[in-house]
């Protein structure tokens, strides 16, 4: 069984900074916890798909990235969740899903923490972004969505 290699609290960078997470002080203490948003579907029905991000603003930007590309709400209900502490994710709780998604940062700890979350999670998928992070990809996206718009127009008006 694969363990994850990360041992310390996190704290996420501002945005516009780089999106990073960095260590608490090691003489912080801090109770472990998850960020997690829930989406798609009715607020009744239960969740069938479940992204691990490695931020909050990179769960937030995939949530939106996800509404952008289902043009609305995805039709099934989603959740997308941070551990504050990858040693801590509740294996129990995302072992009884079919579908786990595991979205962490295109980045060399991003890429392990995966792998190690994949051993663990057989049903997992993983999914890369082109950009170091989804914030960064959702930005990119948004960018061609406009162009696609841009170029839409000028279709139109000749």
């Amino acid at each position: 069984m694969a363990k994850l290699s990360f041992k310390s609290q996190l704290v996420w960078s501002k945005p516009r900074e780089n999106h990073r997470a960095v260590e608490y002080d090691q003489n912080t203490s801090t109770a472990n916890g998850w960020f997690y948003l829930r989406l798609g579907g009715q607020p009744t029905d239960n969740v069938e798909n479940v992204f691990l991000c490695s931020t909050p603003i990179d769960a937030m930007s995939a949530a939106t990235y996800l509404i952008s590309s289902c043009k609305g709400l995805p039709p099934t209900r989603t959740m997308l969740m941070v551990a504050d502490d990858p040693n801590n994710l509740p294996m129990e709780f995302l072992r009884s899903f079919n579908r786990v998604v595991v979205a962490f940062n295109n980045d060399e700890q991003g890429n392990k923490a995966a792998s190690a979350v994949l051993e663990l999670l057989p049903q997992g998928k993983r999914l890369k972004t082109h950009n170091p992070d989804w914030s960064q990809e959702l930005e990119a996206h948004l960018r061609e969505e406009q162009q696609k718009l841009i170029q839409q127009d000028r279709g139109f008006s000749l």
